[in-house]
């Protein structure tokens, strides 16, 4: 008894040190809305508003309970809810210890087994995060009613029922604190299987009162719990395998620990054939039972499994992540059995240095790991090293910096987030608030109406326009002349610096980039007034002149890259020219590739468009000498089309040899031209086109990357 004591003191000291940090954290994520912006928390709550409704999609009333408790107890003071999770976590850790015991017969093995479950750093995602109350709670009334179950098989007849009695309790306040509660029986069965003696209708029907209460369970809350649940989709069985080799990556190897993950993070098991994934994770539980074959290690296999078995993407429980560290919480009961069963059975010196550098290493990573959920800022922008192309990642740390004051910050958070998602109406209505915040209400109300076109029950966005048209009617009476409100604003943007540079260092199509690298401030000029166009001013242009606008800005940032990089032998040897290095245009941060591929060609879907942009190689149309206007787009576009098409070194038709020799740009955007020959026959001399219909000649792409260079 008295070494039983040590142990959980040991237990409780690791797992305070390791914790203690949390306490500094605030609230996080979905915290927000559940804690932070919940009015019912300060309101009178009866008993039918948590036990017969969902909260947030999800019939959870027990967790939500204890939320309310702590709401009670603590207000809006983070440290008073950090301490309830970590106070649940240590709990269920002294609780595996004597559960682990029961199952060993071994204190060493319970003792580490309990201490990996205390100090591990893929648990920090469950205890640092105050939302995740429920898998904590779950937990918490599993392992209590486990270690009644396992009293009721052992006691006497006489007062077992008391011990099952209470076990069946336990049990349906798991139910009511997460669903996976609904795999317990299962993983009872399966310990009786493994450990009770008598036939298989005997062990079955100890477990019978557990289905009996799932079915209780399921009756009363489909049939007097109102509200909409969240009901998860069928996922793709072939990843399931590959899903449990990611898990058991992050228990031996925790790293790149970070909410949302997904399989694309590891290429090498992303691109891992179904049946290799199989033979793999067989091969590992080979590789187990050979190292121990102790019920203990079967038991705690099939543990892991069962509860594990809904987050393999069998279910698309998150649309948001595939695989999510808090879902290993429960489940990794079985693999830390494994764990200390394996670790016990080392009796070398050596171990007595390894395991305790191996516990301090774990703990000092949760440690770590805990800083991350200091705050939303530190969360967001640590998530985000993982995914940075993720517009709702870049949409919450938009709104952590709204929260802290920091609109310009917010204001690039949402716009990154719009790059990435430009239909995402949440990212539109609060770059709205950020411009109206900055006394930009003419941008504000347009991407209030962007957002609630695209919506159309989308309130918010309503609820904003109906707010800000007066004071929108009332700052154009106080800044233009009343004769100027019955008019059509169709606003024109000078592009006469463009044209000097063009008539400085362009000639026969070709580029003077020495020069222009050594004297560029014209260039820079005309960049910086295509940055600073106000995204309003560029609203009111008609789709001439945006058009207009883009391909010109999209040449002339196609020069000051090629400059930035000078000398080049060809806009390829540039890393991330097209996707990765981004440019400020009428205020937002785009790529080349972004201009073209998300702006020009989908909102416009003007084809002759490809023969205006220049990518600054010799097989891309020539640079045109003059800007491209909107007043004179259609004729400009006209004779571009047909000066490329007609130009021997990009274009030409080998009649002898029944040749089509044509720029790869017809096969890399053939869907835009609606018929290749169709297109080409607008623009080529008539006996060419005679010739092409009656003989059909093969056709051959070609391409020069070559820099466009005099």
């Amino acid at each position: 008894m008295a070494k039983n004591k040590i142990y959980i003191f040991i237990l409780l000291a690791c797992g305070l040190a390791c914790y203690f940090n949390a306490l500094s954290g605030g609230f996080v994520w979905d915290d927000i809305n559940n804690i932070v912006n919940n009015k019912q928390l300060s309101q009178a709550l009866g008993w039918k508003q948590i036990f017969f409704r969902p909260f947030a999609g999800f019939y959870r009333p027990l967790a939500y309970l204890t939320v309310v408790f702590d709401y009670r107890i603590w207000g809006l003071n983070a440290a008073g809810f950090h301490f309830m999770n970590i106070f649940f976590h240590l709990s269920s850790s002294i609780l595996f210890f004597f559960l682990a015991r029961k199952i060993s017969s071994s204190n060493k093995l319970s003792f580490l087994a309990a201490l990996l479950f205390a100090l591990h750093p893929v648990q920090t995602e469950a205890v640092s995060y105050i939302s995740g109350r429920s898998d904590l709670l779950c937990t918490f009334f599993i392992f209590s009613s486990f270690l009644l179950y396992i009293k009721f098989t052992e006691a006497k007849r006489n007062s077992n029922y008391l011990f099952l009695f209470g076990s069946l309790g336990l049990f349906l306040a798991s139910l009511l604190s997460k669903e996976i509660a609904l795999l317990y029986p299962l993983a009872l069965l399966s310990y009786s299987i493994c450990f009770l003696k008598g036939g298989i209708k005997a062990r079955i029907n100890r477990t019978v009162p557990y289905f009996s209460l799932i079915f209780i369970f399921l009756l009363f809350k489909y049939s007097f719990v109102r509200g909409e649940f969240v009901m998860p989709e069928v996922g793709n069985l072939l990843n399931s395998f590959k899903i449990l080799l990611f898990y058991l990556s992050f228990l031996v190897f925790p790293h790149n620990l970070h909410m949302q993950h997904n399989l694309g993070e590891s290429a090498f098991i992303f691109n891992m054939p179904f049946l290799i994934s199989v033979l793999i994770f067989s091969g590992l539980i080979l590789f187990i039972l050979k190292m121990d074959r102790q019920k203990h290690v079967i038991f705690g296999l099939l543990w892991f499994i069962i509860f594990l078995f809904p987050f393999l993407g069998i279910l698309n429980i998150n649309p948001d992540a595939q695989i999510a560290e808090h879902w290993l919480y429960l489940p990794s009961f079985g693999i830390f059995l494994i764990g200390g069963a394996l670790m016990a059975k080392i009796n070398s010196k050596m171990a007595k240095v390894i395991i305790p550098v191996l516990f301090i290493s774990l703990g000092l990573i949760t440690a770590l790991q805990n800083n991350t959920w200091n705050s939303d800022l530190t969360l967001y922008r640590y998530t985000l090293r993982f995914h940075p192309q993720n517009s709702k990642l870049h949409y919450n740390l938009g709104n952590a910096y709204l929260r802290k004051g920091l609109i310009d910050e917010a204001e690039e958070e949402y716009r990154s987030s719009l790059l990435l998602d430009p239909n995402y109406v949440y990212a539109l209505n609060n770059l709205g608030i950020v411009l109206e915040k900055k006394g930009k209400i003419q941008d504000a109300l347009l991407v209030y109406e962007k957002a609630a076109s695209l919506n159309e029950n989308f309130n918010q966005a309503k609820e904003n326009i109906k707010r800000l048209k007066p004071a929108l009617l009332s700052w154009l009476e106080q800044t233009f002349l009343p004769s100027c409100l019955a008019q059509d604003i169709d606003y024109a943007f000078d592009q006469s610096l463009y044209g000097e540079v063009l008539s400085l260092y362009l000639k026969d199509g070709l580029v003077d980039y020495r020069a222009l690298k050594k004297d560029p401030q014209l260039l820079l000029k005309y960049l910086k007034k295509v940055a600073s166009l106000a995204p309003a001013e560029l609203e009111t242009m008609s789709d001439e002149k945006k058009i207009a606008f883009y391909v010109n800005a999209y040449n002339a940032l196609t020069l000051k890259v090629i400059i930035d990089h000078y000398p080049v032998k060809s806009i390829r040897d540039i890393p991330g020219v097209w996707d990765r290095i981004k440019f400020k245009v009428a205020g937002r941060k785009l790529t080349l590739n972004y201009i073209e591929h998300k702006i020009l060609r989908p909102k416009f879907k003007e084809p002759r468009v490809h023969f205006a942009l220049v990518c600054a190689s010799g097989g891309c149309p020539e640079l045109r000498d003059k800007p491209f206007t909107g007043s004179t787009l259609d004729k400009d576009l006209s004779e571009e089309t047909k000066r490329f098409l007609n130009d021997r070194s990009r274009n030409y038709l080998d009649k002898e040899e029944r040749v089509l020799y044509l720029s790869s740009i017809f096969s890399w955007f053939k869907k835009d031209f609606n018929g290749v020959i169709e297109f080409i026959s607008n623009y080529l001399p008539q006996d060419q086109v005679l010739f092409i219909k009656e003989k059909k000649p093969k056709i051959k792409y070609q391409y020069d990357w070559s820099l466009n260079e005099r």
